[in-house]
């Protein structure tokens, strides 16, 4: 399933490059993001997979939206909402300024899934 998830990120990318115009820089980026997004998606779901109180989620939005021991449903929410997100502000911010929100969105997201990684949690197919 998570297979066909992450094909239909990609194919959805395809879109948003027609209908938002985006730079080649840009596009390369929102991909980035998108892949960066995932990866964190899947090691936070791997969270559930432990006893409660073995990983907390750390990060400040998330913790604050979605608790430190969210269930299944609450990460795939927050998740598919920050995609959304994602594509919302990336069609609607001028390019240099878009450039900008997707490499920190590129980094956080990248900092979170290594760092998830790096205490013990996987992406699981």
């Amino acid at each position: 399933m998570k297979h066909y998830v992450f094909a239909l990120l990609l194919l959805f990318s395809t879109k948003v490059f027609a209908i938002c115009g985006l730079s080649e820089e840009n596009k390369k980026l929102y991909i980035a993001s998108n892949v960066m997004l995932f990866a964190d998606w899947q090691t936070t779901l791997d969270m559930t997979r432990y006893p409660q109180g073995t990983y907390d989620e750390r990060g400040i939005l998330a913790r604050a939206l979605i608790g430190a021991h969210p269930s299944k449903g609450a990460i795939n929410t927050y998740f598919l909402t920050r995609i959304g997100i994602n594509h919302l502000l990336t069609c609607n911010l001028s390019n240099s300024n878009a450039t900008v929100y997707l490499l920190l969105t590129t980094l956080d997201h990248g900092s979170a899934a290594v760092n998830n990684f790096n205490i013990g949690l996987r992406i699981r197919f």
